[in-house]
């Protein structure tokens, strides 16, 4: 079989195993679509596959032993689902399951997707349970922070670091430890510098496309961040001016784009997300020197191919 044949089937089977989750029944009845295709599961999939991720770890730590478990890789796909689903909830970033379903009936779909997936991978992987909990608690703590904390706010680079990339980060973490738990010293340091470089990918990206309100809610990313820390106070303070007047519904989209754009700050940002690129290939190869095929596969799952 093909990588790329092999590939197809997995998704398959992890999409067969969520589908047949009872779970969604009842979703199902409170729109003329199915719930599933309301959620785009499948295209979302596509884009980034938590469940395709595990069982590439677990590929990487495992060779030798069991084979990965497509229905952890079904609970680690919708515990990543179900993050996707808070953050655009609370960024109200992307209405379309609100619209289909309610408000409500989206939270509850949440909380259920979460609470059921993290209670089987508990029972599936007793011996890992607490730090199942650990990495997702630490997830949870740093949406908090990222929802409850402004870029005017003062944060610093090291503070973003410390308690709001978490939120990425202890994710990617939460489904290493599912996959190769045994090696979790190397994927603690591999995945803070990865889950830095998909990050700023999506933070600088964000800047950009219309259905994202990190510069609206003024978002605490590391480009909005670095437009403001600067030594000149009086700088930093105007363009914080600029950035605080568009958040209020006065200034322009145009006018915080071009502080953020002239401050320097996306090269910064570009900079740092390639050679968190170069230090993550560097982890692999020197962790990994006999699996180059099976690394290479990693690097293309998690973007960090050169840019």
């Amino acid at each position: 079989m093909s990588g790329t044949h092999g590939e197809e089937s997995i998704m398959k089977q992890i999409c067969l195993e969520i589908e047949q989750r009872p779970l969604f029944k009842k979703y199902d009845r409170l729109s003329e679509q199915p719930i599933l295709h309301i959620l785009k599961l499948k295209e979302n999939m596509n884009r980034f596959s938590w469940g395709k991720f595990y069982i590439q770890i677990h590929k990487l730590g495992n060779a030798s032993k069991q084979p990965p478990s497509i229905q952890i890789a079904a609970d680690l796909e919708l515990i990543g689902f179900a993050s996707r689903m808070l953050d655009n909830l609370v960024d109200e970033d992307d209405p379309h399951v609100e619209r289909h379903i309610g408000r409500a009936n989206t939270l509850i779909l949440f909380t259920e997707i979460l609470i059921e997936s993290f209670g089987q991978l508990q029972r599936l992987l007793p011996d890992e349970s607490e730090q199942i909990q650990h990495y997702l608690m630490s997830a949870l703590s740093g949406e908090w922070t990222d929802i409850n904390r402004t870029a005017a706010d003062g944060i610093s680079e090291r503070e973003y670091m410390q308690h709001i990339l978490p939120k990425t980060s202890s994710v990617f973490k939460l489904v290493a430890v599912c996959g190769d738990a045994g090696n979790m010293t190397f994927w603690d340091e591999f995945l803070d510098y990865a889950g830095l470089a998909f990050q700023l990918s999506n933070d600088m990206a964000g800047l950009y496309a219309e259905t994202k309100s990190d510069l609206l809610m003024l978002r605490p990313t590391l480009p909005i961040l670095k437009a403001v820390d600067v030594q000149d106070e009086r700088l930093a303070a105007e363009r914080s001016r600029i950035m605080c007047s568009y958040a209020s519904g006065e200034g322009t989209l145009e006018s915080v784009r071009s502080v953020i754009e002239d401050s320097g700050a996306l090269e910064y940002c570009y900079l740092i997300r390639e050679l968190h690129k170069e230090k993550c290939r560097e982890m692999l190869s020197q962790q990994f020197p006999d699996r180059l095929a099976q690394t290479e596969i990693l690097f293309r799952l998690l973007y960090l191919e050169a840019s």
